[in-house]
């Protein structure tokens, strides 16, 4: 009952939820995810308008990502994240920030001077998203040395998924040893493994651990000269290289193509389950090509009489199996999503909680527009283009439609019958 098991996210957080007075917040705390960051930059980009921003920013407002494009909204929250991990603040020269690379430089300052109002209404209401857990726990600490060591007083620290260890993480990790209390440190990692590059971490801080470890702990947040260094500690490293997954040919492949990566532990891997995977690889012209033939192939095993459901397929994003489910429909075969989005930014979703939005205020053409968008493309699940590609008049009879429907429940008296309607 002495574990303390946790995340560095939520580690971070207990620090920084049990200190919300000091760092100059009015509220006790609430941790936001992307959709609710989206919601505040959304009152202040409505409050404090960039009138010289216009353009695909705003057609495409809500998209976090969309075949590389971006809407204002994610935009202006990777800005500000940018932001908030280089210390900065609303003087921020906007020539630092990658994120601003394809704006004009006059739309850049006006969208960095806003996050001085993003900030305070997160301290106002007590919000916190994921940049703040870090900066927060570290001003905390930086503020009191002896912090760790009253309430963090750990003598033994395991950590696991180390190739995913971002700066803070690695510099929160020396911290910890400079506690009395601690004794021993053992970390657990596959250098193979680490996918979490666009969150800042690295497979750096496992790949040269001992020199990371031994290096002089900075003060990061509020005194940049200040350092204190630790005795300089050896360490052990012990190799796994015995696979309990796969069989030994799909290891052999998968080794070929990792000697191509120009940094990394060399590890020769060995099947615990012996030989007999079956391995084929195939290239193709382009990326259509390439679905045909999967769907081709699982008919022509189902045809040999394996279900469909003893079948998947994997794909390295999201976006290439909603494609590939899409040509699975066209050849009439069954499919199933294994990794949706969040719910919340499901388009059938956004669309439905538009529809609700519409019945408080049936003036909202907006709102309209999207519920008649997705009517239109549940309608025919090959159509590629929404609504606005269709002529005016099409668009306001189906919005329009729409409209009229908001209205009619919303002028039903009898509770039940106006629920079964929506």
């Amino acid at each position: 009952e002495k574990l303390a098991v946790t995340t560095f996210h939520a580690f971070e957080f207990d620090i920084v939820k049990s200190n919300w007075k000091k760092l100059g917040y009015k509220k006790e705390l609430t941790v936001i995810d992307t959709v609710q960051k989206y919601s505040v930059i959304n009152r202040i980009l409505k409050k404090h308008p960039v009138y010289e921003w216009g353009g695909k920013s705003f057609l495409n407002y809500t998209v976090s990502s969309n075949y590389g494009m971006k809407g204002a909204l994610a935009i202006v929250a990777d800005i500000f994240s940018e932001i908030k991990a280089m210390d900065g603040d609303e003087n921020t020269d906007p020539r630092l920030l990658s994120s601003v690379k394809d704006l004009p430089s006059n739309v850049a300052k006006e969208i960095v001077s806003r996050y001085l109002y993003y900030k305070e209404e997160l301290l106002a209401n007590g919000l916190v998203d994921f940049e703040d857990m870090e900066l927060n726990a570290f001003s905390i600490i930086d503020n009191d040395p002896d912090y760790l060591n009253q309430h963090c007083a750990y003598r033994h620290i395991f950590i696991d998924e180390y190739q995913d260890t971002s700066g803070f993480q690695m510099e929160l990790v020396k911290r910890l040893r400079q506690n009395s209390s601690f004794e021993s440190l053992m970390i657990v990692g596959d250098d193979w493994q680490s996918i979490y590059g666009f969150r800042g971490t690295s497979p750096e801080y496992i790949l040269n651990f001992e020199r990371h470890l031994n290096s002089a702990c900075m003060y990061r947040t509020i005194n940049h000269s200040v350092s204190y260094t630790h005795n300089s500690d050896h360490v052990e490293d012990l190799y796994l290289t015995q696979n309990w997954r796969s069989k030994q040919e799909i290891l052999d492949l998968s080794s070929q193509l990792l000697e191509y990566n120009s940094s990394g532990i060399k590890k020769i891997i060995d099947a615990a389950r012996g030989n007999g995977g079956i391995v084929t690889v195939q290239g193709y012209d382009d990326i259509e090509q390439e679905y045909r033939a999967i769907a081709e192939m699982i008919k022509a095993e189902h045809d040999q009489g394996i279900a469909y459901d003893n079948m998947a397929v994997l794909a390295f994003t999201k976006n290439e199996l909603r494609k590939l489910a899409s040509c699975l429909t066209n050849a009439g075969i069954p499919s199933m999503f294994g990794a949706p989005e969040p719910i919340s930014e499901n388009s059938r979703i956004r669309a439905l909680l538009a529809f609700v939005k519409l019945l408080e205020n049936t003036e909202n053409t907006k709102n309209a527009a999207i519920v008649a968008n997705a009517v239109y493309r549940a309608s025919d699940l090959s159509l590629t283009t929404g609504i606005m590609e269709l002529p005016r008049t099409e668009i306001l009879e189906r919005v329009g439609g729409v409209v009229y429907m908001a209205c009619q429940i919303n002028q039903e008296r009898n509770p039940k019958e106006k629920k079964e309607m929506l």
